[in-house]
């Protein structure tokens, strides 16, 4: 899986094979969704499992997608300022398919950078 993303992503990728970072997003422990709830999410047409499905089918990417991994655990998104100052942002993926809003991502990152 690591591989395949480095076609769309040509900067440094760290493989945390431990999840630290999924249980750092969700306080400490993994977050999954259950069969159920994964499958309500497929059927509902309002959820953001079908806003992210739109996306990815018109996307480059596209042609790679696959099953392979844990469909079922949740990520987000953190933005860590340098030289140790901590977390300028962090968002938890509730549900399969919600990203972090791209404004608020963009504008911890411009704090981020007046700290290097």
């Amino acid at each position: 899986e690591v591989d395949a993303f480095t076609k769309y992503w040509p900067h440094e990728l760290y493989h945390d094979t431990e999840a630290g970072f999924y249980k750092a997003v969700f306080g400490g422990e993994k977050h999954r969704s259950g069969m159920a709830s994964f499958l309500l999410q497929v059927v509902n047409p309002w959820s953001k499992f079908q806003e992210h499905s739109k996306r990815v089918k018109g996307s480059e990417a596209a042609k790679d997608y696959n099953f392979k991994g844990d469909g079922f655990l949740h990520g987000g998104t953190m933005v860590v300022q340098p030289k140790g100052a901590g977390i300028a942002y962090q968002f938890a993926e509730e549900s399969i398919g919600s990203a972090a809003p791209v404004d608020d991502v963009v504008a911890a990152v411009e704090v981020a950078s007046r700290l290097q």
